[in-house]
């Protein structure tokens, strides 16, 4: 809440309304990430209270780790598949600006959903100041990001000032909850996977067509195979219920 008051509240003095209404139009995708996590959080809280007082609880908290960082990239990098030619199709011209922005702001909100997930441990563990402080160091940086990032590339600096907050959040909160438990964050996988997101992302800007549907098909191909291993386990679980159930 406190980062997109931050971005709407600083592009509507230096941009103004017009301007902010395209950007409230780009974050409605990467809501849809959030929706998601939200979704899965309510379960996931009412787990850690009954899980982290066994001894195998960092096992289980690597495993929801791994199955969110997984379902996040490969969620972002389905949406970046469709997501031109639904912008394209079904929003006005005035609209298609945002393109620019929903990319980078599709990344932010894997690494919010990350760096939400390891604040549940503050809570968990009773050390709620953790969050807040985390959080705000992030608000800071954000503000200052914003305010340098939108001198160089505009309203675009705000949306990459906000993925790198989001970054930054994660990556602390890797480090100070290590106090409590120890993940195993896999950060080659999340770097990887990056990386092909940022693919993404230029193939989104730049590419139309064929070209357009080829690449960030292949890309998305690309994340399945690199997070194989947890859709197997998500598919296998699915398995082994729907045999219990019959």
């Amino acid at each position: 809440w406190v980062m997109n008051s931050i971005d709407k509240y600083m592009i509507l003095f230096f941009y103004g309304p017009g301007e902010e209404g395209v950007f409230a139009i780009a974050t409605k995708i990467p809501l849809l990430i959030n929706m998601v996590y939200q979704v899965f959080l309510m379960a996931w809280q009412i787990s850690t209270v009954d899980e982290y007082q066994k001894e195998d609880s960092t096992d289980y908290f690597n495993r929801v780790y791994r199955l969110i960082m997984s379902g996040m990239f490969i969620f972002a990098s389905a949406i970046l598949v469709i997501i031109k030619p639904f912008v394209l199709k079904f929003l006005s011209e005035s609209y298609h600006e945002s393109l620019q922005y929903i990319p980078v702001l599709l990344l932010g909100a894997i690494f919010s959903c990350l760096a939400g997930y390891l604040g549940n441990f503050y809570a968990t563990f009773k050390h709620t100041k953790g969050s807040l402080k985390t959080a705000t160091v992030c608000a800071v940086v954000n503000v200052i990001l914003n305010y340098v990032l939108m001198q160089l590339y505009g309203i675009l600096g705000v949306a990459i000032a906000t993925m790198l907050s989001y970054v930054i959040i994660y990556v602390y909160r890797v480090k100070d909850t290590r106090k409590f438990v120890v993940l195993h964050t896999d950060f080659f996988r999340v770097i990887f996977s990056t990386g092909l997101i940022i693919i993404q992302m230029i193939f989104v800007e730049e590419g139309s067509g064929l070209k357009l549907i080829a690449g960030t098909t292949i890309i998305c191909i690309a994340m399945l195979f690199l997070h194989k291993d947890v859709l197997f386990t998500i598919i296998n679980g699915f398995t082994e219920k729907r045999k219990i159930n019959i």
